[in-house]
């Protein structure tokens, strides 16, 4: 079936507390995704679009999809199906995070290597292994059971770090990683966050009890490096990673849980989707935060109930909504005006 490129145009104007509606592409089955749930989007320097799925990493330039799946008998081939996320390094390389091994994307060949896929017993959670990038561009990779490893651009390999002070059987359990101005922080599934500097340990700080960790998330806001956390009782904490013994921001959501979290593009604001498809907008408001609901401005998609898998806003105005189960929904966040270009010589106006 030919791509469907659907845009719905809406002209209401802003009223007091009604917002207009944004106009908005649906990205489904029948543009030839791969895969309906989509775990993580991203733009990267040329303008490629990168939706990672269920089943498959797909590449989409607005009118088509290309897919790639692992295949045993192709050199070059994707390691897994599973795409978790997508990390772009100041040397230009695109790095696809999968279930089971780290790809580094091949521009030239349209192929990728591939790193620790052999590792065994990796365990299926939604978030097995989470990557971020530190000093010099080098790649951090946490995975669960095994531990910390380093990109060696020299080596051209991942290798173990252990780090002084820090029980290596701790590292196994670290559930994310983020860095921001010299200093790695590790989040252990025990809810202790440990920060380290040239593989030693500056602090750790139990944030909240054992086995009470739920959604969470290294972001930048602002002038700032936060760790975001969310509980299932509809609560967002926010703490501030630079000030640390400072208590966290506490923002009420109601009874929602809460599914992703991201950065806007100039870091001035936080997306945040849940379990039921309500999108909210985070901003700072003197010292402290809060939270704008932003269903009146998705109202068909909110209609639809819908798990939020990712938020992530890309350049030429455009907020990419995945799901789990119903595509990517392309809202463009500052309405033009969409003409039709009807076919015929220019000098008779078409």
């Amino acid at each position: 079936m030919p791509v469907v490129l659907f845009f719905a145009l809406f002209i209401n104007l802003i009223q007091g507390d009604n917002a207009s509606p944004w106009p908005y592409q649906h990205v489904d089955k029948r543009a030839n995704l791969s895969n309906s749930a989509i775990t993580s989007v991203y733009m990267d320097q040329y303008d490629h679009v990168w939706l990672g799925t269920w089943d498959g990493l797909d590449r989409y330039d607005g009118s088509a999809i290309k897919v790639y799946k692992p295949d045993p008998f192709l050199k070059g081939a994707i390691s897994n199906n599973v795409i978790r996320n997508f990390l772009e390094d100041g040397k230009k390389n695109l790095w696809v995070i999968t279930h089971l091994g780290i790809n580094k994307y091949d521009r030239t060949n349209d192929s990728f290597k591939t790193y620790l896929d052999s590792l065994n017993d990796i365990p299926f959670l939604e978030y097995n292994i989470r990557a971020c990038i530190g000093a010099d561009s080098v790649i951090w990779t946490s995975l669960i059971g095994k531990g910390i490893s380093r990109y060696s651009y020299e080596e051209d390999t991942f290798l173990p770090v252990h780090f002084q002070g820090i029980d290596p059987a701790w590292l196994t359990s670290v559930v994310d990683l983020g860095y921001h101005e010299g200093l790695l922080y590790l989040l252990g599934n025990d809810g202790k966050l440990v920060c380290t500097v040239g593989n030693r340990m500056v602090f750790s700080k139990q944030l909240v009890p054992q086995n009470q960790l739920g959604f969470h998330k290294f972001l930048r806001f602002g002038q700032g490096y936060f760790l975001g956390l969310a509980d299932n009782n509809g609560q967002l904490i926010l703490y501030n990673l630079g000030d640390i013994e400072k208590n966290p921001a506490l923002i009420d959501l109601g009874k929602v849980l809460v599914s992703s979290l991201s950065e806007n593009l100039n870091l001035t604001a936080l997306w945040l989707g849940t379990e039921s498809g309500d999108i909210y907008k985070i901003t700072q408001t003197g010292s402290g935060f809060s939270a704008s609901p932003m269903n009146s401005y998705f109202p068909s998609f909110s209609k639809a109930r819908i798990k939020i898998l990712t938020i992530t806003e890309t350049h030429q105005d455009i907020l990419w909504v995945g799901t789990d189960g119903d595509g990517v929904y392309k809202f463009l966040t500052r309405p033009k005006t969409f003409y039709s270009v009807s076919s015929g010589p220019p000098e008779n106006g078409q």
